[in-house]
Order: C-alpha cells, then structure tokens, then sequence
C-alpha cells in the first residue's frame, strides 16, 4: 500500500501506527499525485479537504483540532475533487476503483467531475444516516 501526504507530521503517525500493525506501506511525502508520478494503482482512496473555505470559520471546536489544510477544500470545497479528477485517470489502471469521502451536499457535484473526467460506474454511496457521504468511480477496462 502506498501514501500519500502533504504533512509529514501525518506521516510520522502514519509510519508508527503501520510499524505497531506490521503493516506493509510506502510512504510518500508530497502535495497529491506528485509523489506518485508514473504510479498506477487498482484502487485510490481520499479523504481529501472538502469543506468551503468560508464554512471552515464556522466549525465545532473539535473539528477545529485538526490543521486547517486537512480541513479547507478552498472557496466552494471541491478544489481537491478538481485535482483528484484530472489526476486520477493516469493513475488507475484500467478497471481500477477510486473512492471519495465528500461532504453531505457534494455527491452530483463530485460525480458529475468524474463523469467529465471520463470515469464509469460513478456512484455515491449514504452512510447509517442516509446522507450521501461516499463516491466510487471506476476507469474503464
């Protein structure tokens, strides 16, 4: 398994909790799909930054307690959706699955960036509540 982050603070928890669980991981210390160029991948999975800048003022003092970068997905909250679309096709291969963690009103905005970007069998996915909380997108075979 491969990762890949922006903090390398995130990395280092990342590397302890993956020596406790003798899990097998790369990481990679980089913005995005930098780190990974000319990586092609059966499955990516993102938990990228998703909220509207102007939201992240407004937030619950313990969402607060994560880094603001982990938190910002710029002015209307897909600028890492924008960047996941148009980056993920070069590295998924064919048949290969993205899946998207996005916020509760983001599933046709985030689907329909897939769609463009040429992706199949784009859906999202509710969580316990019924509200949309998940995307899957798959490349063509």
């Amino acid at each position: 398994m491969h990762l890949s982050d922006l903090s390398a603070d995130a990395l280092a928890v990342t590397g302890i909790n993956a020596e406790a669980l003798a899990a097998k991981v790369q990481l990679h210390h980089g913005d995005m799909f930098a780190p990974l160029e000319g990586e092609r991948f059966h499955v990516l999975v993102s938990n990228p930054p998703y909220i509207p800048a102007e939201d992240c003022r407004q937030l619950q003092a313990e969402v607060l307690r994560e880094p603001m970068t982990a938190l910002d997905g710029g002015e209307d909250g897909y600028d890492f959706y924008r960047t996941i679309a148009k980056e993920a096709p070069r590295h998924l291969l064919p048949g290969g699955a993205l899946f998207l963690e996005i916020g509760w009103d983001q599933a046709e905005g985030v689907c329909r960036l897939l769609r463009e970007a040429g992706m199949v069998q784009v859906t999202s996915h509710q969580d316990y509540n019924g509200i949309s909380r998940m995307v899957e997108a798959h490349m063509a075979d």
